[in-house]
């Protein structure tokens, strides 16, 4: 009887340990196989940003427009790590290098003698940053579905700004479209912190490796100007390619 209550108790924490990551990855009953808890892999993502602000565009210290609603797209690469500590959570760690491309527009109206002149002012910033993940994930309902939650330390280490007016109105101006070479706007904080949500699926391809495909939202804790209001809010899409190590 003791070896009967012993052998169950073993088959299953054998059981237990198989699923740490709710996959049953063993060829047989008769050919179990220990599964990893520690995983490392690639991260990559698609994401589109909405930007809100009041930031003022100069040509040496004249007064152009202010900008103020406007749009981003852009990715990300690195690696991620994630230790799962039972069968239904695990702690989260990327290293991720990010690329956005922001668009801002703003009409103009100056007034002439006989008509106005108008004008579309356009701001292009690419955006380059280095972001630390750190957080938790949770599997729902003992499926593959899961929620995670994270934070994002970043640091803008590259921007790259091009700005330009066209003008709409009239047509017969001397010139359409020109570069302002003495254009600056707000200086751009260099550390922020991100809110990060997440929901995904996770699907092994094969033993010990596994894809995980998400859809999170995150927005900044700070302005991303460090004298005026520029907030934004961003969607991603992406997956991640994990291999079991340990």
């Amino acid at each position: 009887m003791h070896r009967v209550v012993f052998i169950v108790i073993l088959i299953f924490f054998t059981c237990l340990h198989l699923h740490s990551q709710g996959f049953n990855w063993q060829y047989t009953t008769r050919y179990p196989i220990e599964a990893p808890s520690l995983f490392l892999g690639l991260n990559s993502s698609y994401n589109h940003s909405s930007h809100h602000s009041n930031i003022d565009l100069r040509e040496y210290f004249v007064h152009c427009c202010q900008f103020n609603d406007g749009s981003a797209k852009g990715f990300s690469i690195g690696a991620s790590a994630e230790k799962w500590f039972s069968g239904n959570s695990s702690a989260l760690l990327s290293l991720l290098f990010k690329n956005q491309s922001v668009s801002f527009y703003k009409i103009e109206r100056l007034p002439r003698l006989y008509d106005s002149l108008t004008t579309q002012y356009e701001l292009n910033s690419i955006i380059s940053n280095i972001s630390l993940e750190i957080g938790g994930k949770r599997r729902l309902f003992d499926s593959h579905f899961h929620l995670a939650a994270s934070l994002f330390f970043s640091y803008l280490f590259n921007t790259s700004n091009k700005y330009s007016e066209t003008v709409l109105e009239p047509m017969d101006f001397p010139w359409r479209t020109r570069v302002i070479s003495s254009a600056s706007f707000s200086d751009i904080n260099r550390f922020n912190i991100f809110p990060n949500l997440r929901a995904g699926y996770d699907w092994s391809f094969y033993l010990n490796y596994y894809a995980s495909f998400f859809l999170q939202a995150n927005i900044p804790l700070f302005d991303l100007a460090k004298d005026k209001k520029w907030k934004s809010s961003s969607i991603e899409f992406g997956f991640i390619i994990f291999k079991g190590i340990d």
